[in-house]
C-alpha cells in the first residue's frame, strides 16, 4: 500500500486517518490517492489500482472513483456493468440553509441609452419580449444601476445644458463640457483649445471630437491616445440624449422630464408588478469623479421618495483603473480615500491638479462617506456602502491569480480529471526581473487597514463591502510578463494562422473563414448529438471534456475546472488578503459584492507588434465561446458557485451578498440579450424575407438569458440549499449537480440543479439520504422520492456551440455570409426558450437495493436546468423503529464489525451484503455472531453501502467509508 496525499488547500485535512465529518468540512478539494496493490503485473505508476477522490462545493462532498485498465480490477468490472460516462449518486441530508438572494442579480448598465432600451424602442417588439419585459422574466433580485464605466460623469437627477449646440439634455444627464477638464489633465497638461481668457474654447472643441479627434492633423493632441476612444464615446453618448425646453412648463418637475432615472423607476414597478410579492433590491454606482457628494444625495433621496428599495451604493467604478489614476490621481488607495471622505491631497501639485479637474461645485463638497453615514434619515444612514478592491494580481503565466489556469502543468495522467494545477502565491523566479506591476497588495492591504475606520456618534463603520468584478478573460498579462492564455488558445486553435507561441511578429492580413460548408449538426442512430469535426476538440476542450481512450487530459483554462476549482483558488487568495477567510469573523467583517461578473471574451495578445497587426482578426474567434450552450452552463455552474461559497468552511458565513451579472443588454456578445441581424429577424418571424426592411434596434435574449432565467425558481419559492453527498466516476465529464430543498411542510419538494455538458444522457440516482430530518421524525417516518410526480425546466442544446442566434461562430464560416443561405442553414437560430421535460425514472436493481425509497432520473445530452421531485413520508411500523445493528469503526480501513444492538443468549442470523456506490453487490456474508469481523482489505478505497437482514426483518442499510 502506497498513499499519495497532495492537498492543495487547508492543512486541516492531511491526515489520511480523517474522520468522515471532517472530510466533509474540509476546505477542498483535496486529492486523496490511494494505490492499492493488484495481483497484475508490470503495471506502470498510477494505473496500479483503484483511485477515490474527494472534493467539496459549498457543503457538499463529491467522491470521484477511478477505475484504470486492469483486467482483473474489482472496480474494472464494475465500470463495465455500470456506465461510468453517465451516472451519478446523489445522497440527500437534512442540513439545509438560506440562499443568500441579493446574489440573484443583474447590470442593468446603459440600459435606456440610445439604441436600447428606452421607451421610444420598446414599440419595435411584436415576435418576442421587448427588453423590459424580458428583465421582469427574470425577476433579478438585485439590479445595478447606473453601471459600469458608464456610471461616470453621469447626472441622473440633473438636466445638462449644451451651450454650443444650446440645447438641454435629459436622458442619464450627460454634459461633455465638464469632461474635458478631465480628460486633459490626462497627459500632465492643460493643453485643450483655449481662449485668451483662459476658458476653453467649446465650439473649437467640439469641431475636433465631431471629426473623430483625426480630421486634421492635432486634432485631440490635448488626449492621450489611449484615452481619446472614452472621450468620443461620453461626448457621443452626451449629443445622443433625449432634449427639452427646461422653460416649458410641462417639465416644471423632475418626474416630467426626459431623465432616464425615471424610466429606471418605472422598470422596478413593472418588475414587481409582473411579479406579484417581489421586491427588487438596488445598488447605485455613483459618478464620483464629477458629481458632488450633496448630488448624490439628491439621486438617493428621489430613489427613495419613489419607493426604490436602494439597499447600497458602490462609490466609483473600477477607479483604480487608467482612467482614474491620470484623471483624479487615484494612483493609489490612500488619495481615493482621501478624495471620498473629502479630503485634500497631501502633495500641494497634486492636489491643484485635481482641482483643476474637478467641477465647481464638486471640488468642496465630495465626502460622499459622511454625507451618508452623517445623514439624520435612519433610511438613509443604513444604507451600505461598498469600495472597489483590485482583483488578484496578473503578473504572469505561473501566478496570476484572477480566475486563471496556469498554461504549464505537471499532469497526473492516471487521474486527470481531477488534477489541479500548481498555485504559486509568489513571483515564479523565472520572470522575477520582468517589470510585473500588480498593483494588487497595495490597494487591497491600504483598504484593509480601513476596515475598523467608523463614525464616533452614532458608531457606524464607514464602509460595509468590498466590491469585486471577476471576469474570465481570454487571458491575463500585465506589461512585459509573460500573459497567461486561459482559455484564449483553446478557441484560437480554430484559425489556422495562429501562432500560440508568439513566435511570428508577422501580421495576417486577411479575415479568415471557413469554406467547407456550414457547421453540422447531427445525430447517429440512437439520436445521441455528435459534433462539427472542425469545432469538436475545440469545445470538448473549452467545457472539459475528457477524452479517456485518447488519452488526452483536460486543457488548462476550461470551464469545467474554472467553475470547479479556479474561482474558488482565486477567492482563497482575495479572503487570505481581504480578511474574509473563517478565522476573520468580527464586527469590521466586511461583504464582499460582485457588481460585475461574466465571461469577458475580448482577445488579448501579448503586447508588441503581433497583437497589433493580429487582435481584430483573431476577436471573432474568442467571440465565438459566448452566448454558446457550453458559455451558459458555465455561468449556472459560476451562479451555484455564488450561492454556495457562502457556506464553505474556509470563508467567513455568508461573506458574499450581492452578485450582479454584467449585463442586461448591449453590444458585446457576452450580454444577456444583443441587438439582432436580419438573419434573426426572418428565423423569428418578425420580418417576411431578406429583403425586408429590419426593426432597429432589436434585442434577442441569447442563450445566456435562458440560463439566468433557470435560477428564478429558488428565489420565487425562497428554497434552501441542501447538503448533498455525491459519487461519480472519473470518466463522467459533469460536475456534480446542486440540490436545494422547499421545505414547506405542506407541499416539501427538491430541486435539482445540474448541467451536462456531454453528447451521453446524463443518469442521477438521488437517495433520500436523511432529509426526513427536516420535516418529520425519521424514528416514526421515512422519506420516500415518488416517481410518477418528477418532472423538469431545462435547456437543451443539439450542440455545445449550439446558439441564440448571431453569434461571431458564423463570422468565421463563410457559409454564413449571405442571409438568404444563412436562413437555410441548419441551427442557424437552435435555442429561443427553456421547455418542460418529464425524465425517465426507472432505477437499476441494484441502486434500489442500497436506496429503497430513491428514484433515478435520467437527463438529455447537451442539457442543464432543474429537476423537481416531491418527498413523501411513510410512517414506520411499530418493529422499525430501532437500528438492529451497528459498524464500527466507521471510516475504516482492512476491516470493520457488524454488532447487534438487541443482545440474547441466542443471537440471530444476518445476512451481511456490501454494495458499492453503483449498487453492484461485491460481499456477501451469512454469520450468527453478535459481533461479526468483516474483512475488507480487499476492497479499495471508497464508500460502500453496508446491508444486514436479521430473521427475515427488513433490510437496514449504513454508509462505510474506506479509508485504504
Amino acid at each position: 500500500m502506497k498513499t499519495n496525499l497532495p492537498i492543495q488547500k487547508n492543512q486541516l485535512c492531511k491526515s489520511i486517518s480523517l474522520t468522515l465529518s471532517l472530510l466533509f468540512n474540509c476546505a477542498l478539494p483535496i486529492i486523496v490517492s490511494a494505490q492499492v496493490e493488484s495481483d497484475s503485473t508490470e503495471v506502470e505508476p498510477y494505473f496500479s489500482g483503484d483511485t477515490v477522490a474527494i472534493y467539496t462545493s459549498g457543503l457538499d462532498s463529491i467522491y470521484v472513483t477511478y477505475a484504470e485498465a486492469i483486467p482483473d480490477s474489482i472496480m474494472e468490472t464494475l465500470w463495465v456493468i455500470n456506465d461510468p460516462y453517465k451516472q451519478m449518486i446523489v445522497e440527500l441530508t437534512h442540513q439545509h440553509l438560506p440562499v443568500n438572494q441579493g446574489v440573484y442579480g443583474i447590470n442593468l448598465s446603459d440600459f435606456f441609452g440610445e439604441n436600447k432600451a428606452n421607451y421610444d424602442n420598446n414599440i419595435n417588439y411584436s415576435a418576442i419580449p421587448d427588453p423590459w419585459q424580458a428583465v421582469a422574466d427574470l425577476a433579478p433580485k438585485t439590479l445595478r444601476i447606473f453601471s459600469g464605466a458608464a456610471a461616470k460623469f453621469m447626472h441622473p437627477t440633473r438636466p445638462a445644458y449644451d451651450p454650443v449646440n444650446m440645447v438641454t439634455y435629459g436622458g442619464y444627464g450627460y454634459d461633455w463640457t465638464e469632461m474635458i477638464s478631465y480628460f486633459d489633465m490626462t497627459d500632465d497638461l492643460i493643453d485643450a483649445p483655449t481662449y485668451l481668457s483662459g476658458e476653453y474654447n467649446l465650439p473649437a472643441i467640439k469641431i475636433q471630437l465631431d471629426g473623430g479627434c483625426d480630421a486634421l492633423p492635432g486634432d485631440c493632441n490635448w488626449l492621450i491616445d489611449g484615452v481619446i476612444p472614452r472621450m468620443l464615446e461620453f461626448y457621443g453618448k452626451s449629443i445622443a440624449q433625449p432634449t427639452f425646453d427646461p422653460t416649458d412648463t410641462d417639465f416644471d418637475e423632475l418626474e416630467e422630464q426626459p431623465m432616464y432615472i425615471n424610466q429606471f423607476i418605472d422598470l422596478v414597478d413593472f418588475i414587481e408588478t409582473e411579479n406579484p410579492g417581489h421586491e427588487v433590491e438596488v445598488i447605485y454606482c455613483v459618478n464620483i469623479e464629477s458629481m458632488s457628494a450633496t448630488e448624490m444625495l439628491e439621486v438617493i433621496e428621489y430613489l427613495l421618495d419613489n419607493e426604490i428599495n436602494l439597499v447600497g451604493v458602490e462609490l466609483g467604478n473600477e477607479i483604480y483603473n487608467q482612467f482614474s489614476n491620470l484623471a483624479m490621481g487615484f494612483t493609489d488607495f490612500d488619495h481615493y480615500w482621501k478624495y471620498i471622505n473629502g479630503d485634500d491631497y497631501t502633495d500641494t501639485d497634486e492636489q491643484e491638479a485635481l482641482e483643476f479637474a474637478l467641477a465647481d461645485d464638486v471640488e468642496n463638497d465630495h465626502d460622499f462617506i459622511n454625507t451618508i453615514r452623517s445623514h439624520s434619515s435612519i433610511q438613509i444612514f443604513s444604507i451600505k456602502i461598498g469600495l472597489p478592491a483590485m482583483n488578484t494580481p496578473n503578473c504572469g503565466r505561473s501566478y496570476d491569480f484572477p480566475l486563471f489556469a496556469p498554461e504549464e502543468t505537471e499532469y497526473d495522467t492516471a487521474n486527470a480529471m481531477m488534477f489541479s494545477t500548481p498555485i504559486l502565491t509568489d513571483p515564479d523566479p523565472e520572470y522575477e526581473d520582468l517589470d510585473c506591476d500588480c498593483f494588487y497588495p497595495d490597494w487591497n492591504a491600504d483598504m484593509v487597514d480601513h476596515y475598523d475606520d467608523k463614525l464616533v456618534n452614532p458608531t457606524r463603520y464607514l464602509f460595509d463591502a468590498i466590491i469585486f468584478h471577476p471576469y474570465y478573460n481570454t487571458s491575463n498579462s500585465s506589461n512585459s510578463c509573460d500573459e497567461n492564455s486561459n482559455w484564449r488558445d483553446i478557441m484560437l486553435q480554430l484559425h489556422p494562422d495562429f501562432d500560440p507561441y508568439h513566435l511570428s511578429d508577422s501580421p495576417i492580413t486577411s479575415d479568415y473563414q471557413y469554406d467547407d460548408g456550414a457547421w453540422d449538426y447531427v445525430y447517429d442512430t440512437y439520436s445521441l448529438p455528435l459534433t462539427d469535426e472542425r469545432l469538436e476538440k475545440t469545445y470538448f476542450e473549452l467545457a472539459g471534456i475528457h477524452y479517456p481512450d485518447a488519452g488526452d487530459d483536460l486543457v488548462p483554462g476550461n470551464f469545467k475546472e474554472f467553475t470547479r476549482d479556479r474561482i474558488d483558488i482565486s477567492f482563497e487568495e482575495h479572503a487570505a488578503q481581504m480578511l474574509f477567510t473563517d478565522d476573520d469573523e468580527g464586527p469590521d467583517s466586511k461583504e464582499v459584492w460582485l457588481t460585475e461578473y461574466n465571461l469577458n471574451d475580448d482577445v488579448k495578445l501579448p503586447s508588441g507588434s503581433y497583437a497589433t497587426s493580429n487582435a481584430k482578426q483573431f476577436s471573432n474567434f474568442t467571440g465565438s465561446a459566448s452566448n454558446t450552450f457550453a458559455h451558459a452552463a458555465m455561468l449556472q455552474n459560476w451562479f451555484l458557485w455564488n450561492v454556495k461559497v457562502n457556506y464553505n468552511n474556509f470563508y467567513t458565513s455568508n461573506f458574499l451578498t450581492r452578485a450582479t451579472l454584467q449585463n442586461s443588454l448591449g453590444g458585446s456578445n457576452t450580454m444577456l440579450s444583443t441587438n439582432s441581424d436580419t438573419t434573426d429577424q426572418v428565423l423569428l418571424n418578425e420580418i417576411t424575407d431578406c429583403e425586408s426592411i429590419t426593426e432597429y434596434p432589436y434585442f434577442v435574449r441569447r442563450a445566456t438569458y435562458f440560463a439566468v432565467q433557470l435560477w428564478r425558481p429558488i428565489i420565487d419559492n425562497d428554497l434552501d440549499y441542501l447538503k448533498t453527498t455525491t459519487t461519480m466516476a472519473s470518466l463522467n465529464n459533469n460536475l456534480a449537480p446542486s440540490v436545494f430543498v422547499d421545505d414547506n411542510p405542506l407541499d416539501p419538494k427538491i430541486y435539482i440543479y445540474y448541467t451536462n455538458v456531454t453528447n451521453k444522457k446524463q443518469w442521477f440516482g438521488i437517495d433520500p439520504g436523511s432529509i426526513v430530518e427536516i420535516f418529520e421524525d425519521p424514528l416514526l417516518y421515512e422519506a420516500i422520492l415518488f416517481p410518477p410526480t418528477v418532472s423538469s425546466k431545462i435547456f437543451v442544446a443539439d450542440q455545445l456551440y449550439s446558439t441564440a442566434g448571431k453569434n461571431p461562430l458564423f463570422a468565421i464560416n463563410d457559409a454564413y455570409n449571405l442571409c438568404e443561405d444563412a436562413v437555410l442553414a441548419e441551427n442557424r437560430f437552435e435555442l429561443t426558450t427553456t421547455e418542460n421535460y418529464f425524465p425517465m425514472v426507472n432505477c437499476p436493481t441494484a441502486f434500489a437495493a442500497g436506496a429503497p425509497n430513491g428514484l433515478c432520473v435520467e437527463m438529455p445530452p447537451v442539457s442543464m436546468g432543474y429537476i423537481v421531485i416531491p418527498i413523501h413520508f411513510n410512517e414506520l411500523r411499530t418493529r422499525e423503529l430501532n437500528s438492529e445493528f451497528s459498524i464500527f469503526p466507521n471510516p475504516a480501513d482492512n476491516y470493520f464489525f457488524v454488532k447487534q444492538v438487541e443482545e440474547s443468549d441466542t443471537p440471530k442470523t444476518s445476512e451481511i451484503k456490501i454494495y458499492n456506490l453503483f449498487g453492484s453487490l461485491i460481499k456477501y456474508v451469512i454469520s450468527e455472531e453478535s459481533y461479526t469481523y468483516i474483512d475488507i482489505s480487499d476492497l479499495s478505497a471508497g464508500v460502500y453501502t453496508i446491508e444486514v437482514t436479521t430473521e427475515g426483518r427488513p433490510a437496514q442499510t449504513e454508509t462505510l467509508i474506506k479509508i485504504q
